[in-house]
């Protein structure tokens, strides 16, 4: 599981799905999905410092397209940072 304050989404390997608020009409419930990853092979590219690479860069593009980009009403509740990798 991944979590970036109230949004919530997982990791696969070097990949990173994030799910934030981001309704396009007032009462709705869409959700904005981002993604993010780290590629290449060798050793090393399944661990944990890859994976929270990968968890940084979603989030860091979370960020950008729901406050910037969508202008999602919930967007200023992303915390800066890292999300939590649980």
């Amino acid at each position: 599981m991944l979590t970036l304050g109230d949004t919530i989404g997982n990791l696969n390997g070097t990949s990173a799905h994030l799910f934030v608020s981001c309704p396009v009409r007032s009462g709705g419930d869409e959700l904005l999905s981002v993604s993010g990853g780290v590629g290449g092979s060798g050793p090393g590219m399944e661990d944990h410092g890859m994976r929270a690479y990968a968890a940084v860069l979603a989030a860091a593009t979370a960020r950008h397209a729901a406050q910037d980009i969508r202008q999602c009403a919930d967007a200023a509740n992303l915390p800066d940072g890292a999300p939590d990798i649980g």
